[in-house]
Formats: C-alpha cells, sequence, structure tokens
C-alpha cells in the first residue's frame, strides 16, 4: 500500500499519514514537501504523480524515505 503524505495538509496532519504507515504491514509512505490536501493528480506535482502513476500501474513503490518538493510556481526564465 502507498500512502502519501502533504507535510502542510491544513485538513489531514501529516503525523497521520506516518502512523498510518508504521501501523500497515508493507506499506511505503511517499511524501510531499507542500501545502494542500491533495498530493496526488490536482496538485500537478510531476514528482508525486509520477510516482504515484508508477506504483498503481507496476506495483513497485518509490524508495524508503522518497520526498517530493514542490515544483517551483513560475518556470525558469529563458537565456538572454
Amino acid at each position: 500500500m502507498l500512502i502519501v503524505g502533504n507535510y502542510f495538509d491544513p485538513a489531514t496532519p501529516y503525523a497521520g499519514a506516518v502512523g498510518a504507515a508504521r501501523l500497515l504491514p508493507n506499506s511505503r509512505l511517499l511524501s510531499y514537501a507542500g501545502w494542500g490536501h491533495v498530493a496526488f493528480h490536482l496538485q500537478g506535482n510531476a514528482c508525486v504523480d509520477t510516482q504515484v502513476s508508477h506504483y498503481l500501474l507496476t506495483g513497485k513503490p518509490p524508495a524508503p524515505g522518497t520526498v517530493c518538493r514542490p515544483d517551483p510556481p513560475f518556470p525558469p526564465s529563458p537565456a538572454r
């Protein structure tokens, strides 16, 4: 089982995701170091979306301790 927890989730605290991962044998915790209540798909975070999609398609969880960082709020400016 893959559990995804947001560090700064206003509705479901990150500590709950950590506790659930400890209680569920053979589970894996994927951490998102960002804000918001939903990490997969709705946040549009490439790291989280890739990790969760890979798990759903293959059954292989991310490496233990994987933390996805928020995407930058603005794309990099083109070189001049």
